[in-house]
């Protein structure tokens, strides 16, 4: 009797992953007619014959399955985890969740995504951050003495006798350095919340299924960062709140998956258009928000823009690659290094400017006075 491993681990250098994409190509061009033929046929031997001129044999067969990931190291779950109880649930949301990330067309690539994804971690990364979004925007209103709005109300900005919360990124307090990474927790009315949780749970939440946390999460956290130093340089007159900065960075480097991969821009046009229609409508409401409100009510857009440039430079490095990139090496060296380097130098601007608190502190601003403990 043969025992099946549960996991088998490719590890794959950048020479060796050249070698198999024309491989992997050389029998897709070579077979597909093959395996049409073969799969019309009647019994177990045509059926064999068809998984062997797609797949190939020894090296042929591994090199496509490296040809799958192109970093350090893909994990391939066997079938046998299939049957596993605890992951029956996960795995037919996987199923249906993964078409929203591959092309239509290629089902084989969509059965791959399923067999990658072994329930460990679920896709917590999203999911934990939207309910601790959720709880802080019910804590803080139940609070607050002001009744939650459309557009209005930031629940948390302000906390117990008018004073500045502590996660709101606020220009006139860029020096507490933890507020470039918490203000994503804080939303300004409950439009501003359902905006991005519908963001976060359709579109990235599927992201997270077929690309894991340990990639989700780190993109994420990039955009939230770098749009709060493009704030705090750009827009410095409001405050910064909201999560659009970490889900855009997810949606760009989704976008820039589709742009670098050309062809398959044509098979999910309209997968395209619904984010981009989706984005649009996301980013009409912040400039509405920003420049149309009471002056106290105003907060930033720059988080957008911030987030969208982050995912579009570290989309080569952040998302898995199922397909070889157009300009493979602009995607995975240049754009990483422009980010980084912009980075650094928004670092080092921002750590040079003197922001007047009196200028731009909210409760300023606001004619906000801080009452008595």
């Amino acid at each position: 009797m043969v025992m099946v491993p549960r996991k088998v681990s490719f590890t794959v250098s950048s020479s060796r992953s050249r070698m198999c994409y024309e491989v992997n190509d050389k029998i897709v061009n070579e077979t597909d007619a093959e395996t049409t033929v073969c799969e019309d046929g009647p019994n177990e031997e045509y059926a064999m014959q068809a998984r062997k001129a797609r797949f190939g044999n020894g090296e042929s067969a591994s090199c496509r399955l490296r040809s799958i990931d192109d970093s350090t190291r893909l994990t391939v779950d066997s079938l046998s985890d299939t049957s596993d109880r605890e992951c029956r649930f996960w795995r037919t949301l996987a199923i249906h969740l993964s078409y929203i990330v591959a092309v239509s067309e290629d089902s084989a690539k969509v059965r791959l995504h399923v067999q990658q994804y072994g329930c460990v971690p679920p896709p917590i990364f999203v999911i934990t951050i939207s309910l601790l979004q959720i709880a802080l925007f019910v804590y803080y209103s139940m609070e607050s003495n002001e009744p939650v709005t459309w557009l209005t109300n930031c629940a948390g900005c302000l906390v117990r006798n008018n004073r500045e919360s502590l996660m709101i990124f606020d220009s006139g307090l860029a020096n507490e350095i933890w507020r470039f990474g918490t203000y994503f927790l804080i939303h300004q009315g409950f439009q501003h919340l359902l905006f991005n949780l519908i963001a976060q749970i359709v579109l990235v939440c599927p992201l997270e299924i077929v690309h894991k946390m340990w990639r989700i999460g780190p993109l994420y956290i990039s955009g939230i960062i770098y749009s709060s130093l493009l704030h705090f340089l750009i827009d410095r007159d409001v405050v910064l709140v909201g999560a659009s900065g970490g889900t855009y960075a997810i949606i760009g480097a989704y976008v820039g998956n589709l742009i670098s991969g050309f062809d398959s821009i044509m098979t999910q046009k309209a997968k395209l258009g619904a984010i981009l229609l989706f984005t649009s409508a996301d980013f009409g409401h912040a400039a509405y928000r920003r420049y149309y409100l009471d002056r106290c009510q105003q907060k930033s857009y720059v988080a957008h823009l911030g987030g969208w440039a982050a995912g579009l430079l570290l989309h080569g490095i952040g998302l898995r690659q199922f397909t070889r990139p157009y300009f493979n090496k602009l995607v995975r060296l240049v754009f990483p290094c422009i980010y980084f380097t912009s980075s650094l130098v928004l670092i080092i601007v921002a750590s040079t400017i003197h922001s007047d608190i009196s200028m731009h502190n909210l409760l300023t601003r606001c004619n906000i006075t801080i009452l008595p403990i």
